[in-house]
């Protein structure tokens, strides 16, 4: 897989995250210091229809929930790719996020690569 490493932290509760939306990557988020309270619905975007939730606004009354649970430190959530999900953070927070893809980007292609 591809992948990289997103930090997101804030300094209070007051502070938001993202609306509701998806990624195209399989996202692994590790929970470092403070607590926050995750949502992942059950509905995933499609790359074959345009879906609203990158630029619009997705009403959560209209998505079903698979999971809530609060991350506290130590803990980690799997998002699959296409899932929607939102976070809400509820103190001061520090978390990594790792957004994996298939793929082989950085790998020599033999043909092209001369000396």
């Amino acid at each position: 897989v591809v992948s990289d490493l997103h930090v997101y932290g804030s300094t209070s509760s007051e502070n938001s995250s993202f609306p509701i939306h998806y990624d195209f990557p399989y996202n692994f988020i590790i929970q470092c210091d403070g607590s926050c309270d995750w949502v992942v619905y059950k509905t995933r975007a499609s790359g074959l229809i345009k879906q609203p939730g990158q630029k619009g606004v997705i009403d959560p009354s209209k998505l079903e929930k698979e999971i809530q649970v609060k991350l506290e430190p130590g803990d980690m959530l799997y998002i699959p790719s296409m899932q929607f999900h939102a976070a809400f953070p509820n103190s001061p927070r520090l978390s990594l996020s790792i957004p994996c893809k298939p793929g082989n980007r950085g790998r020599i292609n033999k043909k092209n690569y001369k000396l």
